[in-house]
């Protein structure tokens, strides 16, 4: 029964820290205190709905990320519109349910462009442009994509070996090129004018790996490295051969200035829809060997023979 005390002490503290943070945040009142009134506007200005936290992009925004519970409403603040260099959405009816283009950082106004189309899918799916397919790929496998950001454009050259077989080598860009122009140059185009949907992003993966003399699994992690990327239809078969391939696959980054034109933009090589490697006649197989382990005590001993004896 010694305990009893400390229960009931412990009951108290909870019960007056509860009320505490009640009170801090405006839910009840405490010591003669009020929640906080709701802001007004002033002449000239007008009141915007802003989120009270950060919201990533491809979410939808809810009514969560615009509730402050010191007022019980949405958040507001009150602003001069001839100041904010950009049109506000002012009802929290436009926002709630929106999905967003980009990410939102936290008391900032909402605005059109912040926005996919009205009716986009949340996730990866709303952030596919029209026409394009997405693909999830190693960000290792790919020189040049650290640091791509969300939107960023670019075009994926593949390296070619000697004696590489093309079929069907196509060129969007400049007409007339044959076969001859790939193994010319050394590199074809496997992506054109790709856009990054998703920056590089790291996850562990786990795995289980032999280790010690016996060869007892373990359990281990990597980190898996990926970058999501926009891509038309038919370059994903493409690209999957060339990721599959081993050649080394080169991001080239397209201007994202404004007044840029398309002599800034496209790389005039050809462009490759399907692609056989041919690494030359294969290297003969190694002969088989045997391996005799004589234990003696805890001495181990391995001695190759060969086949034929």
């Amino acid at each position: 029964m010694r305990s009893l005390p400390v229960i009931v002490v412990a009951l108290l503290v909870g019960i007056l820290g509860t009320i505490l943070v009640l009170g801090f945040v405006g839910v009840v009142p405490i010591f003669g205190s009020r929640p906080n009134p709701a802001v007004t506007a002033g002449p000239g200005q007008i009141l915007v709905p802003v989120s009270v936290t950060s919201v990533s992009a491809y979410t939808p925004v809810d009514r969560e990320h615009l509730f402050n519970p010191r007022t019980m409403s949405v958040m507001q603040f009150a602003v001069d519109p001839d100041k904010l260099g950009v049109e506000p959405i002012t009802d929290a009816r436009d926002i709630i349910g929106r999905v967003l283009r980009r990410p939102k950082s936290a008391f900032t106004v909402f605005t059109e462009d912040d926005f996919l189309p009205k009716g986009t899918r949340a996730g990866i799916s709303g952030a596919i442009p029209p026409g394009k397919r997405a693909i999830v790929v190693s960000a290792d496998k790919i020189s040049g994509v650290q640091g791509l950001l969300q939107g960023d454009r670019f075009d994926l050259l593949l390296s070619l070996p000697t004696g590489t077989r093309t079929s069907t080598v196509s060129n969007a860009v400049v007409s007339g090129n044959d076969l001859t122009a790939a193994a010319a140059s050394g590199t074809v185009l496997v992506v054109n004018n790709g856009q990054v949907i998703s920056g590089v992003t790291e996850r562990e993966e786990e795995f289980f790996a032999p280790s010690g003399i016996i060869g007892t699994p373990h359990e281990k992690t990597k980190t898996i490295r990926e970058i999501s990327l926009a891509v038309d239809p038919d370059e994903v078969v493409m690209l999957t051969k060339a990721l599959a391939s081993n050649r080394e696959l080169v991001a080239v980054v397209r201007s994202g200035r404004p007044d840029a034109t398309e002599s800034d933009v496209d790389i005039r090589i050809p462009q490759a829809r399907n692609i056989v490697i041919d690494e030359g006649p294969a290297a003969p197989a190694a002969a088989p060997v045997h391996v005799i382990e004589e234990i003696r005590g805890t001495t181990r001993t391995n001695t190759v023979v060969s086949p034929s004896r």
